[in-house]
């Protein structure tokens, strides 16, 4: 189930159906039906089509930036910000601007390893330098190497995954009461045996950016990063209050936007808590692979390039129809976030939401796909439902398991409507698509049970969908 991905928490009310989530989960599939777009270059018109499409169905509030060579050659924003509150009127949604300032999760991290290569530079740290110089009370200390933990290579637990994560999250911390949080549990594995993804590893590197240097990461991000390029909009703010920072995250549930609750930025810090805008993070990317920022032989370090491993460090390989691309994702309370830059184009997308009700991944491969000229499927959001017998209907009644998910699931009929049920959550309606999917479009649900090549279909498994969730349920 894991995707090591992300800085990410949820809380109960993203999605009434299911228990909190604090791991990554790979979300890469459509359950839309889908139909062939033109091939051109960029196909500008089709990406507003779609645009418009994700707008008026209500699938994202978002801002996306499409930077080519140093110039922006399409922009969007989509929905509201935040709501204002008037005491003599209903409230009044906030539209989203070209300014319009969101948090980025973990392409946080990118930063936090920007600003770990410039230290090395400066002969300040390497990329052997041991976690037991800073911090030697944690476990494998000697053994933890700066290199390690910014390829999460370091075997340090992943605090967002610790069931007391839930108990704090939302708290103001100091760094010395984080730091007693991230010691309550046992390394994962030893030190540079396997890769798995710990926001632990760049809670700690942003500490250590501090002791080295004697300012606070916020001060070191100004001065070396955001002042550098002229970034105003990009910034990391232990209290957003004092930074002006509005904005606010939404979940989609029964057919309208719910705001959610603040994970307190102490809490993520340097592996998540920045904000900033679509067009600021293009223009932080170009410079970073244009080598404004850092060396060339830096930036080969972060791209894996130089390690016996090949393990990037901040950033991620990502391909995307034969373009190689580099970036990272962020998921934080209800904001999702993408930022890729194709190196040998010279292009910056960036893509961030303050609510989702479809998937991250198919948004930006439909957009990428149409400007750079490949053939794509454009989502369709109104697929019509069809009608089912109730002798068709009694086929899907059963319930359900996941072996990753404590919730049971039960589907059955309701007078002539077939319906879902949660484990301590009330039933909804399900509307067929097909003879093997099911959807409840107000909570953006769908069903989708196994076929065989041959076109069975296997009613004793089926895969949950849900905004980023892909869970495998099966029957008693």
């Amino acid at each position: 189930m894991k995707n090591n991905t992300l800085f990410c928490y949820y809380h109960p009310r993203i999605a009434p159906f299911l228990l909190i989530v604090t791991s990554w989960i790979a979300s890469a599939t459509s359950f839309a039906q889908h139909a062939p777009a033109r091939k051109q270059v960029p196909d500008l018109n089709s990406i507003q089509q779609y645009v418009e499409s994700i707008e008026s169905h209500d699938k994202a509030m978002f801002s996306l930036v499409i930077n080519d060579k140093g110039r922006v050659t399409y922009q969007a924003q989509s929905g509201f910000i935040y709501e204002k509150k008037h005491w003599f009127s209903s409230d009044e949604p906030i539209a989203a601007n070209e300014s319009s300032q969101y948090q980025i999760g973990s392409i946080t991290k990118i930063f936090t390893a920007t600003l770990v290569f410039q230290l090395i530079e400066q002969g300040k740290l390497s990329l052997g330098t041991p976690l037991s110089q800073y911090f030697p009370e944690f476990e494998n200390a000697n053994d933890i190497t700066i290199g390690m933990m910014l390829s999460h290579r370091s075997g340090l637990f992943n605090y967002t995954d610790s069931p007391s994560f839930n108990s704090y999250y939302t708290q103001t911390l100091s760094q010395q009461e984080l730091i007693k949080h991230l010691l309550k549990n046992p390394s994962h594995f030893p030190p540079n045996t396997h890769q798995e993804y710990s926001n632990t590893n760049y809670i700690l590197l942003g500490f250590i950016i501090e002791q080295v240097t004697g300012k606070s990461y916020q001060e070191n991000l100004r001065r070396n990063i955001t002042d550098k390029l002229g970034l105003t909009s990009t910034m990391l703010c232990l209290d957003y209050s004092e930074c002006g920072y509005q904005t606010v995250s939404y979940s989609y549930l029964a057919g309208q936007w719910e705001a959610l609750p603040r994970l307190s930025p102490t809490v993520s810090i340097a592996a998540g808590a920045m904000i900033s805008t679509p067009s600021e993070l293009t223009v932080f990317m170009r410079a970073l692979f244009n080598e404004e920022l850092i060396s060339q032989q830096s930036l080969k370090a972060m791209k894996g390039l130089t390690s016996p491993y090949g393990s990037t460090k901040g950033i991620w390989s990502i391909p995307y129809f034969h373009h190689h691309a580099w970036g990272h994702s962020g998921l934080i309370e209800g904001f999702h976030s993408q930022l890729i830059y194709i190196d040998h184009l010279d292009i910056a997308i960036a893509f961030n939401a303050n609510g989702l009700n479809t998937k991250v991944n198919e948004i930006m491969k439909t957009i990428i796909g149409l400007y750079v000229g490949k053939e794509v499927e454009i989502p369709n959001y109104d697929r019509p439902t069809i009608k089912l017998t109730k002798s068709e209907l009694e086929k899907f009644v059963g319930q359900f398991y996941s072996h990753t998910w404590r919730v049971d699931t039960q589907l059955f009929i309701d007078g002539e409507q077939l319906k879902a049920q949660w484990t301590g959550q009330p039933a909804i309606a399900l509307s067929p698509l097909s003879d093997f999917e099911l959807e409840n479009r107000d909570y953006g649900i769908l069903l989708k049970f196994d076929v065989s090549p041959s076109g069975k279909i296997n009613y004793r498994r089926m895969v949950l969908h849900q905004n980023i969730w892909e869970i495998d349920y099966y029957k008693k």
